[in-house]
């Protein structure tokens, strides 16, 4: 997520042209045009390119933009081709080995991050597959840990695992390897010290059995991978850096080449990321002075890009490291402690926010909604954004943590918070709704009437005029078709009525796509949807990869097969018309089940038996939507949907009854035990009708 009050930077699609032909943004679009130069050279034994930088530049934090490579002037560019065209230089190269050690252990949020880089699955989606494998298949240890290390005694144990593993199963060689060569990285993984409740999350040493399937298979694979991967040996990699100077200019060229894959090997990770460099001098890790003439030099136009969109990945990483950017392992040990929530609340809270309306999920990536930057924006103005506080939040952690390990008392740390409550209580009852938009500085001129334009709670308007006969109608919503309308749009809305293509709207079947926005002569905002523009769909369900092979014919009897897509299960004949996007037929097959089902994946194994039995097994792990846990059978319906079949329920144990000791002297007539005789007789028969009617399998709709 970007910054709540910052979205998306945004461009215009017209551009003038100057001589040369690099493009320049209007003033106020948000983005700038820029270049790069790519130049050629030969030596007497090969050719390579280089990219022109500045070595004398330095960040600035004004202009985030500000590049070592990036030229903003065409005068500058040009002049440096014109210079440097047909010109001879000289090369220097140092070239140097490059060790990778092995990732450490997983633990529950390094798991999470990975999943959704390898696979694009969502936090949750993670951790449902874990606690599968380690509750129903034995196949995992425990998975809600934060722990990335092992027990210092747990060296044998791990030995006994890697002798399984040796004797069967996909990892053969690998563990066999590490049985002869010994084990790698032993005191960073075998460390008593870095353990909390749980170990890291490893296999046990049981084998897969045929039941696990889809997400648990991938997820095992994904861990056994990495258990092996962190005792073998360092990747080594070779690095060059290569610089070409012509005249007073620079170029770079770098190369990074895989010469022992290691640990990667283990983890199917041996691709090269470069096109290796040729040596300067044959059989030299260093060169200079090596004559290269400039062959070829050329600019590209480029656009300088707004942040990209925030990953599941990363926001764990943030909520762990308590909103900081932390790429050092060891410093991220040391903050770990004051992250947001804990590894096995994590994904509830990333799902809370989806489901409030907040955040939206969008492929891989997750983006705010305007619900949420407006909540984000309303805190600020009250003075209460500490609540907002990714800090805030993590030293709350860290404190509670402290209470726990006995460092401080709960009296002290409850005394912070009720003070803290009662400074957010006071100024949510004070504060005055009318100082939160203050008239500022306008925006701009309203089209309609020319008044100043500023900004109020739910859209941007002119400022009233109360003398005037009737109010002015010009607004721009903040929230347009799903997408934050922020000041710099308006500003250039308001300036020459339109802008675009702008990302982020979203069409009402959950597309996102691209837009231009324009103010038309009435006053009104219009979108104009750039064709194409078309991307991912806004989702909570996740999306799976396809087998193209039928699962069998459609038990509807429409007489045709039956298919999966990312999301579902579907006869083929629906699914070409939706892809298409023809017009509904009435008398279409109606067969439908999704790949997911109350946040639990339907296996392609599942779905056959559903298809030719019509109704599966009793099957477990299913969420309700106040997220429970339960099991039910989904069985066919006649209009083609599932619905869920429940097991019995079993019959609730009589409470023993008091027996009232008879008072003395008391007396009770025949007929009144009689009367009571028979009542006692009809309750058995009714509890007996009720016990069989809770017996029979209760059956329910598809939510």
């Amino acid at each position: 997520m970007r910054q709540a009050g910052a979205p998306a930077l945004v461009a215009v699609d017209d551009h003038r042209r100057d001589s040369h032909g690099l493009r320049v943004a209007r003033a106020g679009c948000g983005l700038r045009e820029s270049g790069r130069l790519e130049a050629t050279f030969r030596t007497d034994s090969h050719e390579y390119t280089g990219a022109w930088y500045d070595p004398t530049f330095k960040a600035s934090e004004a202009d985030p933009d500000l590049r070592d490579d990036r030229i903003f002037e065409e005068n500058r560019a040009r002049a440096i081709i014109n210079q440097l065209e047909g010109q001879d230089g000289t090369a220097r190269e140092t070239r140097k080995p490059s060790r990778e050690t092995a990732p450490p252990l997983f633990d529950l949020t390094s798991l999470q991050r990975e999943g959704n880089r390898r696979f694009g699955w969502s936090a949750r989606r993670t951790l449902n597959a874990a606690q599968r494998c380690y509750e129903g298949h034995k196949i995992l240890t425990y998975p809600r840990t934060d722990s990335r290390a092992l027990p210092s005694d747990y060296r044998p144990t791990v030995n006994e695992i890697l002798t399984t593993f040796a004797s069967d199963g996909e990892f053969q060689n690998e563990a066999q390897a590490l049985l002869d060569n010994g084990l790698q990285n032993e005191t960073r993984t075998f460390d008593s010290t870095k353990i909390s409740d749980h170990f890291a999350i490893i296999p046990p040493g049981t084998q897969p059995g045929p039941d696990v399937r889809g997400d648990d298979a991938r997820l095992f694979d994904l861990v056994a991978r990495r258990f092996l991967a962190t005792f073998h040996p360092p990747a080594v990699w070779t690095r060059v850096e290569r610089v070409t100077e012509v005249g007073q200019e620079s170029f770079r060229s770098r190369s990074r080449t895989l010469d022992t894959p290691g640990w990667r090997a283990v983890m199917g990770q041996t691709e090269q990321e470069d096109q290796a460099l040729p040596a300067l001098t044959d059989g030299q890790s260093e060169a200079n002075d090596v004559p290269a003439q400039v062959h070829d030099i050329e600019q590209q136009d480029e656009k300088t890009k707004p942040p990209a969109r925030i990953t599941e990945a990363r926001l764990l990483s943030l909520m762990e490291n308590a909103g900081q950017e932390i790429e050092d392992e060891d410093l991220a040990e040391a903050l770990r402690e004051k992250g947001i929530g804990t590894p096995a609340t994590r994904a509830d809270i990333i799902e809370n926010l989806i489901k409030k309306g907040y955040i939206v999920r969008v492929g891989k990536s997750l983006r705010p909604m305007v619900k949420g930057i407006r909540l984000v924006d309303v805190l600020r103005r009250v003075n209460i954004d500490r609540l907002a506080s990714a800090e805030l939040t993590g030293d709350l952690e860290h404190q509670l943590n402290q209470v726990e390990k006995g460092e401080i008392t709960a009296e002290d740390f409850m005394r912070v918070i009720v003070d803290y409550t009662n400074q957010i209580v006071d100024r949510a009852k004070t504060f005055d709704y009318d100082e939160l938009y203050p008239d500022g500085e306008p925006f701009g001129a309203c089209p309609l009437c020319n008044r100043p334009v500023f900004e109020r709670s739910w859209f941007y308007r002119c400022r009233e005029d109360p003398e005037a006969e009737a109010d002015c109608t010009f607004r721009i919503w903040k929230d347009k078709s799903g997408r934050y309308i922020d000041h710099n749009t308006v500003r250039t809305l308001l300036k020459e009525t339109r802008i675009g293509p702008l990302e982020g709207f979203t069409y009402r079947d959950g597309r996102t796509y691209a837009g231009n926005l324009e103010i038309d002569e009435e006053g009104d905002l219009k979108i104009e949807a750039v064709a194409g523009s078309a991307g991912e769909r806004a989702s909570d369900q996740p999306e799976y990869e396809v087998d193209e092979r039928p699962l069998g014919s459609c038990p509807m009897g429409c007489g045709t097969d039956v298919i999966e897509t990312s999301t579902e299960y579907v006869c083929k004949k629906r699914s070409e018309s939706t892809a298409k996007g023809t017009k509904k037929d009435p008398h279409e097959c109606t067969l439908w089940l999704p790949r997911t089902v109350c946040k639990r994946e339907i296996v392609r194994d599942e779905a056959e038996q559903y298809l030719k039995e019509k109704k599966t097994d009793m099957l477990s792990d299913f969420t309700s939507r106040y997220g429970r846990p339960f099991g039910a059978t989904l069985f066919l319906k006649e209009n083609g949907r599932h619905g869920f079949e429940f097991a019995p329920r079993a019959p609730r144990k009589k409470a023993a009854k008091k027996t009232k000791r008879k008072k003395a002297g008391s007396t009770t007539k025949k007929t009144v035990r009689k009367k009571s005789t028979r009542k006692k007789a009809g309750k058995k028969a009714t509890r007996k009708k009720a016990t069989a009617k809770k017996a029979a399998p209760r059956k329910a709709s598809a939510d």
